[in-house]
C-alpha cells in the first residue's frame, strides 16, 4: 500500500474515531501522526498526551499489518498504550479476542480476520537478547528514556525484514544518554530518515485549557530554570553540560550574613569519605537555608571529624544529623552511623537517585523573584563553594562538581561525575530530608473508562494520558 492510500485509510478511521469517541486530534499531534518519517521520536512534556498518541498510532496501522509490539522497559510500562488500543478497536468494532491487561506477562489483541488478523502484543526489554525471532510491522517504544541503548538498537533491527514504521515516545526526566543522541540527529537530515519531535503538555487543551498561559504552569515557571521548565513541559531537552550547579551565582548565594546564631537549631548534613569528608552547618533563618559553617577534609577518619565536630560552638545546638545511606557501611572498623551515634547525635540516613538530589538543590539555587534568596553560603567555606564553581578548593584534587562532556562539550552522560561531590551531595540529602522530593504533577492512569466516557470531559482527547 502507497504512502497516500495509507494516509487517507488513517484519515478515514480517524473520522470513524471522531464519530464513535469524539476523538479529535488537535494540529500539533495531526503533524506528528502523518509526518512520512517511519521512524519517529516523540518527547512529551507532563500529561501532553503522548500515550495516547502512540496508542492512536498503532490503532491506525493494525489493518495494514500482521504484527505490531508495545516494547516497554518491563511490561506494565506499557499498559496506557494497551489500553488505548484495545479502547480504540473495540469501538470500531474490528477486535476478535483480546486479553485482559497483564502487568508481568504478555497481552495481546486480535484484530477480526475481515480488518486483517493483525496480533498486538506487549513485549518486556528486560532482557535485550529476547527481543528478537519475529519481524514486527510496526513498534511503538514506550518511556524510551528507561531503555538501553542496546535495547533500542536490537529494536531497530526487528524492523529491517519488513520495512516497518517505529514510533518512540518519552520525557527527557532521566532519560538515557542515547535518547539525546537520536532526537538531536533526527531534527534534521540522517542517514536513518527519522524524524524527532516535541509535544509540549499546553498542546494538550482539554487539560489545560489556557494553551501555554494556562495557570496551572505558574508555580512550576517559579519553581524552575527556564530550561528545566522546558524539558518537563515543553518536551525539549535540556542537556546538561559543564558544571552541574549553573545556577549559582556568588553575587546571590554568597553573603556573611550565613553566620552561626547560638540558640537557633542547628542541622549537619554529612557525606563521609576518606578521600573527602564533608559536614555542612546548617541554620535556617528567614525562610533561607545558610551553610553557617563546614568541615571539609581529606584522610580523616569519622573519629577525627568528630573530634572536630565535638569543639565547634555550634555543636551544642545540633537537632540532627542527615547521612548518606553509605554512611552504614563497615570498612575496618565501625561505620560511619554507628561512629556518629555512639556520640548521642541524632543520625538519619538517605538513599536518593543522584538526578533527585541535583533537581533538589537546583529548587534552591533558582532565583523565584524574590529579594531574599533561599539558599546562601558564607564565604568562607570553600568546599561547598568550589564544587559551585565559586572558588579553589581547599583539599588536594578538589574542585568543581562537572558533568562528563566530549572534546566540543557535547553531553556524554547525564548523571554527573561522580568527583567533586561531597559537599553538594551532602546539601541534597539535608533538603531533601527537610523539604522532600521536588514536587511534580500526579499522573495516575486512574480509571480508563470513567475518564474516557464521562459526560463531564466533553471530548475524550486526550483526557487520559500518562
Amino acid at each position: 500500500m502507497h504512502l497516500d492510500e495509507e494516509q487517507l485509510l488513517a484519515q478515514i478511521t480517524l473520522r470513524k474515531l471522531g464519530e464513535t469517541l469524539k476523538l479529535v486530534p488537535n494540529q500539533t499531534q495531526m503533524d506528528i501522526l502523518m509526518h512520512p518519517a517511519q521512524l519517529k521520536l516523540i518527547t512529551g512534556g507532563v500529561r501532553s498526551g503522548k500515550s495516547l498518541l502512540g496508542g492512536l498510532r498503532v490503532t491506525l496501522g493494525a489493518p495494514l499489518g500482521r504484527l505490531f509490539w508495545l516494547v516497554a522497559d518491563d511490561y506494565k510500562t506499557a499498559q496506557p498504550e494497551f489500553d488505548y488500543i484495545r479502547h480504540h478497536l473495540e469501538a470500531l468494532d474490528m477486535v476478535e479476542d483480546a486479553s485482559t491487561f497483564k502487568p508481568d506477562a504478555r497481552s495481546y489483541i486480535k484484530l477480526a480476520d475481515d480488518f486483517g488478523g493483525a496480533i498486538i502484543e506487549t513485549v518486556s526489554g528486560n532482557e535485550p537478547y529476547k527481543v528478537r525471532a519475529k519481524a514486527p510491522d510496526g513498534i511503538v517504544g514506550c518511556e524510551v528514556g528507561k531503555w538501553s541503548k542496546e535495547l533500542f538498537q536490537r529494536v531497530l533491527e526487528r524492523l529491517v525484514e519488513t520495512r516497518g514504521w517505529l514510533w518512540l515516545c518519552g520525557t527527557w526526566e532521566n532519560s538515557a544518554p542515547w535518547m539525546m543522541e537520536v532526537w538531536s540527529r533526527w531534527q534534521g537530515a540522517n542517514e536513518e530518515t527519522g524524524a524527532s519531535f516535541s509535544m509540549p503538555s499546553w498542546t494538550n487543551t482539554d487539560t489545560f485549557p489556557g494553551g501555554r498561559a494556562d495557570p496551572a504552569f505558574k508555580p512550576y515557571e517559579a519553581l524552575l530554570s527556564a530550561g528545566q521548565f522546558m524539558e518537563r513541559f515543553g518536551g525539549e531537552p535540556c542537556p546538561p553540560t559543564g558544571a552541574v550547579y549553573s545556577e549559582f551565582d556568588a553575587a546571590r548565594h554568597v553573603s556573611k550574613d550565613a553566620t552561626y546564631v547560638a540558640g537557633v537549631p542547628v542541622y549537619l548534613w554529612v557525606d563521609p569519605g576518606y578521600d573527602g569528608y564533608a559536614v555542612e552547618v546548617v541554620q535556617v533563618r528567614d525562610n533561607t537555608v545558610m551553610i553557617v559553617d563546614e568541615i571539609y577534609e581529606q584522610g580523616l577518619t569519622h573519629d577525627q571529624v568528630l573530634f572536630k565536630v565535638e569543639r565547634a560552638p555550634w555543636c551544642k545546638d545540633v537537632s540532627y544529623v542527615v547521612m548518606d545511606i553509605a554512611g552504614t557501611q563497615h570498612h575496618a572498623d565501625r561505620s560511619a552511623v554507628e561512629t556518629w551515634r555512639a556520640k548521642r547525635f541524632r543520625v538519619v540516613f538517605k538513599r536518593v537517585h543522584v538526578t533527585d538530589e541535583i533537581s533538589r538543590v537546583r529548587t534552591f539555587l533558582h532565583s523565584d523573584g524574590t529579594v531574599i534568596p533561599r539558599f546562601v553560603v558564607h564565604p568562607k567555606w570553600r568546599g561547598v563553594l568550589a564544587e559551585m564553581d565559586g572558588g579553589p578548593s581547599p583539599i588536594v584534587g578538589g574542585g568543581r562538581y562537572m558533568y562528563k562532556t566530549d572534546s566540543e562539550g557535547g553531553l556524554v552522560d547525564r548523571v554527573p561525575i561522580s568527583k567533586n561531590c561531597h559537599a553538594s551531595t551532602a546539601i541534597a540529602y539535608g533538603l531533601i530530608e527537610m523539604f522532600g522530593l521536588v514536587e511534580r504533577p500526579k499522573t495516575s492512569v486512574g480509571h480508563m473508562w470513567a475518564d474516557l466516557l464521562s459526560p463531564q470531559k466533553g471530548s475524550i482527547w486526550p483526557t487520559f494520558v500518562r
